[in-house]
């Protein structure tokens, strides 16, 4: 019993751990939202963090602050920089909404998706596919030296697949693709370009790949359609577009689809016998000790690794330089530099892993959107799932 009793109060504590650390990121973002101008995405943040920790009087003050800004009560003229900031769509400046019209918007989303789904979910999930389908088409792409894409969509995925749903709106896009982007490559200004750059490059990845996921199974998706939700837009948008963007391109191209982002946990019982005696190629931010402690691990060959810095959350800021742009164009060029064919691909990219995996398929190679599962492996902990007992169980350290 007491045993037991440590356990729960260790899991209590390293959760509170958790959502202290990402309520800092948050806050921290929400700060660089402000600054820039765009105060509707730090009232967006500011919120998140404000709900993991409540008693902080800093969090308090600039909700109440910000929600008074964004509702369109604050007066007086912007500076100069502030416009300039407000304006991320060249030769058209964003507008300035307030908080209700992300919430009409939102609302309008959620009854088209209410819709689609209802109509179409028979016909979808006939395009179901298990576990060990998953797993008997990579091993038989590998083993026949074909080309196989398997990718994951998640809530920052269907941030910008939004741009592709029925009842989408414009700003709320902006408001949650921006979002998505400044977790997973930092807060940097983007502009419209960026935007629409990562949404199609997102689309292509999902349309031309042989096995994606849904951000959500289908329980979840009728939660979100049914009861109403505080407005954490970049969430709720991007898990509904996540799962029914994607449910659409299974539907419409014949492709397989999993019907939840946590594959590549699930994945968890079959990765040993999935590598073992594989050519593996590595795209991650781990490096080449950790592809040696890989290798060993799950009795592999490690053939090339590409390291990349990791998302922006995931490093608390701590990056000197990010993966888009800095990194982007390199890594795609150091994809193509590589002999794929007869190699399995295991990427831990976040959005951009997605594209990644798409042109190693396109190469001949066979790829796997493993995400935060290359954290794992390295024992690092990123996101919520990765308590200290998962770490241990699935760290290939040896030390």
């Amino acid at each position: 019993m007491s045993r037991k009793k440590g356990v729960t109060s260790s899991e209590k504590e390293n959760r509170e751990k958790s959502d202290n650390d990402l309520a800092v990121t948050l806050r921290n973002i929400g700060i660089e939202f402000y600054k820039e101008g765009d105060h509707a995405s730090a009232l967006s943040a500011m919120e998140v963090a404000f709900k993991l920790k409540p008693n902080s009087p800093f969090l308090r003050k600039r909700v109440d602050k910000l929600r008074t800004e964004v509702g369109g009560i604050k007066s007086g003229k912007l500076s100069q920089e502030e416009k300039k900031n407000d304006a991320p769509f060249p030769q058209r400046p964003m507008k300035t909404v307030s908080q209700d019209h992300y919430v009409s918007a939102y609302e309008a989303f959620r009854k088209s998706a209410c819709e689609v789904w209802s109509a179409k979910y028979e016909a979808m999930k006939a395009n179901y596919c298990n576990l060990g389908d998953v797993v008997a088409k990579i091993e038989t792409a590998y083993k026949n030296n074909e080309s196989l894409s398997v990718i994951r969509s998640g809530d920052g995925e269907g941030s910008l697949l939004y741009r592709f749903s029925s009842g989408y709106d414009e700003e709320l896009f902006y408001l949650c693709a921006r979002g998505s982007l400044r977790l997973h490559f930092g807060p940097q200004n983007y502009k419209y370009d960026d935007l629409f750059f990562w949404a199609n490059e997102l689309l292509s990845a999902f349309m031309s790949s042989d096995v994606i996921t849904s951000a959500r199974n289908g329980s979840a998706v009728d939660n979100l359609l049914s009861n109403d939700h505080e407005f954490d837009f970049r969430s709720k948008v991007g898990q509904l577009a996540g799962s029914l963007v994607p449910h659409s391109i299974a539907l419409n191209n014949g492709r397989a689809i999993y019907p939840t982002g946590h594959l590549h946990r699930d994945l968890i019982p079959c990765y040993k016998d999935l590598f073992y005696g594989k050519t593996v190629i590595l795209i991650g931010p781990n490096g080449n000790s950790f592809a040696k402690e890989f290798s060993e691990y799950f009795g592999c060959e490690v053939s090339d690794i590409i390291t990349i810095p990791g998302q922006y959350i995931v490093e608390k800021g701590e990056l000197k330089r990010s993966l888009y742009p800095d990194f982007y164009q390199k890594t795609l060029l150091d994809i193509f530099d590589l002999q794929l064919k007869g190699k399995l691909c295991l990427v831990g990219a976040g959005l951009a892993g997605k594209v990644y995996c798409s042109k190693i398929a396109a190469m001949g190679g066979v790829a796997l959107d493993v995400g935060s599962m290359m954290d794992a492996w390295a024992g690092k902990k990123a996101r919520k799932y990765h308590s200290s007992s998962f770490l241990e169980r699935s760290s290939v350290s040896k030390g």
